[in-house]
């Protein structure tokens, strides 16, 4: 499992405990086969809207089943994101995209996907992996920092956690979500978290 891509772990996890459940917000379930194949759709429906890989995409969504899905689609087609909390957008949509990570945030335009997590795909195969573990996975955003960079491999060196049943309740875009989701444990989501950054 070496050199290994953050969405390309939650892949074989899919392929060898599909009907494990990988997410679980207040009782409402996807198993990491239901995941994958919901985020290969998103992924289609990002690239079919343009997106690339090396593009970058703010999303503003809440904590949750669809947040995931969305971050895990956009690792899937090479691209990074940043999260921000509903309310503490810069952009006032759902989600926005940009060919690369740019400051200027002209240069990001809407791009739908709730209507894809409101009707997921029943079957959709992987994507071809294109990304590199130097490849950026997510950037935060934070107040004292400034923009944090993380590449694939920071976050694929997590996947050496115990399997064990976790919370999905801090840091809402990188580390709580990829550490239990890469460790192919069930995530249990917290709805309304202690936001540790808005990134």
């Amino acid at each position: 499992m070496e050199n290994l891509v953050v969405h390309r772990i939650v892949e074989q996890h899919a392929a060898t405990r599909g009907e494990t459940t990988a997410l679980d917000q207040d009782g409402d379930t996807l198993t990491y086969r239901e995941l994958n194949v919901r985020a290969n759709g998103v992924a289609r429906h990002l690239l079919d809207g343009g997106f690339r890989r090396g593009g970058h995409i703010i999303v503003s969504m809440g904590h949750g089943l669809d947040l995931a899905t969305v971050l895990l689609a956009t690792l899937k087609i090479g691209g990074c994101y940043t999260w921000q909390p509903p309310g503490r957008s810069p952009v006032p949509w759902p989600a926005a995209v940009a060919s690369k990570p740019d400051d200027d945030l002209r240069q990001y335009r809407p791009i739908e996907v709730v209507s894809m997590l409101r009707h997921p795909v029943r079957t959709s195969p992987n994507l071809p992996v294109l990304t590199r573990p130097t490849d950026l996975a997510c950037i935060l955003v934070d107040t004292d920092a400034g923009r944090v960079m993380v590449p694939h491999s920071t976050i694929a060196a997590l996947r050496t956690m115990p399997a064990l049943p976790q919370v999905w309740d801090g840091d809402a875009s990188t580390f709580d979500l990829w550490a239990g989701l890469m460790s192919g444990t069930a995530l249990s989501v917290v709805t309304a978290p202690a936001f540790l950054n808005a990134a």
